[in-house]
């Protein structure tokens, strides 16, 4: 769970934009300039200073605020999570104080209902999809043939992430979801 409770602090963090949690910084787009890719995405200098362009996950302040709103406004059943309206910031956009559970909740639960409405299609899919790995693993049955695909499955989500999110969202927390013989298999 703690891993779950990273991921889901990461993802959180970048889409909200919050600071120290959010993995897209001057410092990230500077890695992809360096790294010569998504040069959409590289920082532009203006009056000597760094801007930003937005990135396909890249959350307004609408969004932001649809997001915290509909976090705010989750009702569960007693014991099932903690009241993460408490947790939640609508007028600052952010989220903060949850405990490892309550990200157990919202990766498998929430953030598939709220990332197809307010993200594109090519970002919410993977994020999705993530969202059903952690499910399926933290299932009450689990047999081996399904074992087998979360393993495949895992590789191919994880790189349609990287192909959107920034390098420095990749810490080990991410790459501790693929096992090791798959890890050689997708990524060299």
């Amino acid at each position: 769970m703690h891993i779950e409770k990273n991921i889901g602090e990461s993802i959180l963090g970048t889409l909200l934009g919050i600071d120290g949690k959010c993995k897209d910084s001057e410092k990230a787009r500077l890695a992809l300039q360096n790294l010569g890719i998504r040069k959409d995405q590289h920082p532009m200098v203006e009056n000597g200073k760094y801007t930003l362009p937005p990135a396909l996950y890249s959350l307004g302040k609408h969004e932001k605020e649809m997001l915290c709103k509909f976090l705010q406004g989750v009702r569960m059943p007693d014991g099932f999570a903690a009241n993460i309206k408490r947790c939640v910031d609508v007028k600052g956009c952010k989220v903060s104080g949850l405990k490892t559970h309550d990200y157990h909740v919202i990766l498998h639960k929430l953030l598939p209902l709220v990332v197809r409405d307010i993200l594109p299609q090519d970002v919410a899919i993977p994020l999705i999809q993530l969202s059903r790995f952690f499910s399926s693993l933290c299932s009450k049955e689990l047999v081996e043939s399904d074992l087998e695909k979360l393993t495949s499955s895992i590789g191919e989500t994880l790189c349609r992430l990287e192909m959107l999110f920034p390098p420095a969202f990749f810490d080990i927390m991410i790459h501790l979801l693929v096992p090791p013989s798959v890890h050689y298999e997708y990524f060299g």
